[in-house]
C-alpha cells in the first residue's frame, strides 16, 4: 500500500544475534516517522515492486554505519529523546565484585552470546510464567498486518524483535521465582532487577511500535499514541476506538460547520454538487459520509465526502443491460480516492502498451459444429446486449483472433478470444496476487469471512477507441470488436489488480480487513453483523462497480 521508508533497508539478523545497537535503530525509527508523511502518500503502483525486493539474511543489518550526529540536527534531538527515556546517564560508581570467573563467565556471555542449542534449552527450562500473560510479546494488530504484509523486512525485524521479547519474558520468570524462593528466606524486598529488565521489554514494545508507524496513515499515526499496548501493539480496541474517533471528528466537523454558517450573516452557502446521472446501477455510500477525510496517494490534500455527497439516495438497479465499459462515466468519483494519472487515465479507456508494433502474422481458421455455434451465437448476443461487444467492419491493421468457450460452475459459459500471438507484443509487469497466504496472515480468533464477487469485473474497464482494432474476431461472416477488456489479455489481472488499489486503501484505512483476489473481495470482521462488509458495497458501488447479488455474500466458512 505505501512505499517502505528508510529504515526498512535494515536486514534481520540471523539466530538471534543482534549486531547493531537498539539505539540506531530507535534514531532512524525516530527520524523516518518525523519525516513528511508525503512518503506515505504516494500511489501504491510501488507495491509490486516492493514484492519484489529479496532480502539476505546472511547480510549486515545495515548497509550505513551510524553517523555522530551534529548538535542541533533531527538526529541530534532524536539521541536526546532517547536519553530522556532512558533516564540520566549512568552513575560512574561500580557495585560490588564477584568472583573472577563468574565475572569471566558473564562476560563471555556478553560479548559472544550463546549458541542455538543451549539458548533452546535455557528456554525450555524456564517457560513464562502461567499467570502473567503480559509477558507475552504483544502481536501486531491485524488492521496493520495488510500494510506490512508485503513489507518483508519490516515483518522480519518485528518477528526478530519479538523473539527478544520471549528471551526477555524467560529472564523475567526465572528472577521472579528467585525472588519469591529469596523472600521467602529472607524476607527482603528487593523487585530492582524485575523493575529493570521488565522496563526492558515494554521498551522493546515501544520500538515496535515505532517501527510500524511510519507504513500507517497520518490520523492514525496521531491516534495511535491514544492507545494502550496489551496482547496487541496497538491494543486490541484499537478498531472501535479508531471508528468511534472517526465519528466523533466527524460530529464535530458538521457542528463546526454549522455553527460557522449561523454566527457569520455575510458568509456564503455551502454549494453541493449535483449527483450525476448514472448509466447503471449505483447507490450513493452512506458510509462515506460517515468516513470524512480520505487521503490521497499523492499530495497532502484532503476530500470530504460530505462535500461531494450532500445526502444519500436509495438503490436503484441497472436503468439499462448495457453496463460494460461502465467505469468510464465514473471518473470523476474515483478522483475522490486517487490522484494517480494512469489509473484514471485507464478508467477513461485503457491502451495497450505494446513493445513494438502488432502485426499479424497469421489469420485464424475458426471451425464450429452446429452445437457449438448455437452456443457462440448466444454468448455473442450476451456480449453485445451488455456493451462488451459491437460490430464492426474490416480495418487496416486489425487483429483477427480465434476464440472459444469455456463452462462456468453456474452452467453457463465464458467466451475467451485466443489472444497469444497478441500477447506476444506486451509485457506485463511482474506483480503478485493475494491469496489465501495473505489470509493467513490477517486472521484472528473468532472472526468470520464474508466474500463479495464483482459482476463481469473485466468488463468494466473500457478499451481505447484506437485499440479496439486489436480485439477483433469474425463470426459467420460478420465482424465484431471488444469495447471493454477481455479474458485471455496477459495485462488484464495487472490492470484490474493496480486499478482496485486504492479501494483496498480506503477500506483498510478504516480498519477493514480485506483481501483481494482478482474480483473476489473477502471480508474479515468480528461478525458478520459488523459494518464493514456495508461500507466495502458502498464503495465499490459508488465507483461503479456491480456487486453480484445473485451469487451468495456471507460467511464461508
Amino acid at each position: 500500500m505505501l512505499p517502505a521508508p528508510a529504515h526498512t533497508r535494515h536486514r534481520p539478523v540471523p539466530d538471534l544475534l543482534y549486531q547493531d545497537s537498539s539505539l540506531q535503530f530507535f534514531v532512524r525509527s525516530q527520524q523516518d516517522g518525523e519525516k513528511d508523511g508525503s512518503r506515505n502518500k504516494e500511489s501504491e503502483s510501488d507495491i509490486s515492486s516492493l514484492e519484489s525486493t529479496g532480502t539476505d539474511s546472511d547480510a549486515p543489518l545495515s548497509k550505513h554505519p551510524m553517523q555522530v550526529p551534529e548538535p542541533g540536527s533531527s538526529q541530534d534531538q532524536g539521541v536526546q529523546n532517547i536519553l530522556q527515556f532512558l533516564g540520566n546517564q549512568a552513575s560512574a560508581i561500580k557495585g560490588p565484585e564477584v568472583s573472577t570467573d563468574v565475572a569471566a563467565l558473564i562476560s563471555e556471555f556478553l560479548l559472544k552470546g550463546i549458541d542455538k542449542e543451549s539458548r533452546k534449552t535455557t528456554l525450555e527450562s524456564y517457560p513464562c510464567l502461567a499467570n502473567c500473560p503480559a509477558l507475552q510479546p504483544p502481536m501486531i494488530n491485524p488492521e496493520f498486518r495488510s500494510c506490512l504484509s508485503i513489507r518483508t523486512n519490516a515483518v522480519k525485524e518485528d518477528t526478530f524483535l519479538s523473539k527478544l521479547q520471549l528471551q526477555l519474558a524467560s529472564g523475567i520468570s526465572a528472577l521472579a521465582v528467585g525472588f519469591v524462593k529469596q523472600y521467602e528466606k529472607t524476607k527482603s524486598n528487593s523487585t530492582a532487577p524485575l523493575k529493570i529488565i521488565a522496563d526492558v521489554f515494554h521498551a522493546i514494545s515501544l520500538h515496535r511500535r515505532y517501527s510500524i508507524l511510519p507504513f500507517l496513515d497520518g490520523n492514525v499515526r496521531k491516534f495511535s499514541d491514544t492507545c494502550p499496548i496489551d496482547e496487541f501493539l496497538f491494543g486490541k480496541t484499537f478498531p472501535d476506538q479508531w471508528k468511534s474517533a472517526s465519528e466523533a471528528q466527524r460530529l464535530g466537523f458538521s457542528i463546526e460547520k454549522k455553527e460557522k454558517a449561523l454566527g457569520s450573516a455575510s458568509s456564503k452557502p455551502v454549494v453541493y454538487k449535483k449527483l450525476e446521472p448514472k448509466p447503471g446501477p449505483s447507490r450513493v455510500p452512506s458510509s462515506l459520509n460517515s468516513r470524512r477525510q480520505i487521503s490521497h496517494e499523492k499530495g497532502g490534500g484532503e476530500v470530504s465526502f460530505s462535500k461531494v455527497i450532500p445526502e444519500a439516495v436509495d438503490k436503484v438497479h441497472p436503468l439499462c443491460d448495457m453496463y460494460a465499459g461502465r467505469l468510464s462515466a465514473y471518473v470523476n468519483k474515483w478522483a475522490n480516492i486517487t490522484q494517480d494519472s494512469t489509473i484514471i487515465s485507464w478508467l477513461s479507456g485503457y491502451k495497450m502498451p505494446f513493445v513494438k508494433k502488432p502485426k499479424q502474422r497469421r489469420l485464424p481458421r475458426p471451425a464450429f459444429t452446429l452445437q457449438e455455434s448455437d452456443k457462440l451465437k448466444d454468448s455473442i448476443r450476451l456480449l453485445i446486449n451488455i456493451g462488451a461487444v459491437s460490430k464492426t467492419t474490416s480495418k487496416p491493421g486489425h487483429f483477427l483472433f480465434s476464440f472459444f468457450l469455456i463452462p462456468k460452475p453456474c452452467g453457463a459459459f465464458r467466451f475467451i478470444l485466443n489472444l497469444k500471438e497478441l500477447n506476444e507484443f506486451l509485457e506485463p509487469p511482474h506483480f503478485k496476487l493475494e491469496d489465501f497466504r495473505t489470509v493467513f496472515k490477517l486472521v484472528y480468533n473468532d472472526c468470520s469471512f464474508t466474500k463479495i464477487d464483482l459482476k463481469d469485473a473485466y468488463f468494466m474497464i473500457p478499451v481505447h477507441q484506437t485499440f479496439r482494432k486489436y480485439l477483433t474476431f469474425k463470426f459467420q461472416g460478420v465482424y465484431y470488436h471488444f469495447n471493454c477488456l477481455p479474458f485471455g489479455l496477459c495485462t488484464a489481472p495487472w490492470v484490474f489488480t493496480k486499478i482496485m488499489k486504492p479501494i483496498l486503501k480506503y477500506l483498510r484505512t478504516r480498519g477493514v480487513i480485506c483481501v483481494l483476489y482478482l474480483d473476489d473481495l473477502l471480508i474479515i470482521s468480528k461478525s458478520i453483523q459488523t459494518a464493514d462488509c456495508q461500507i466495502a458495497k458502498d464503495i465499490l458501488e459508488y465507483l461503479g462497480s456491480l456487486v453480484n447479488y445473485d451469487k451468495k455474500i456471507g460467511v464461508l466458512f
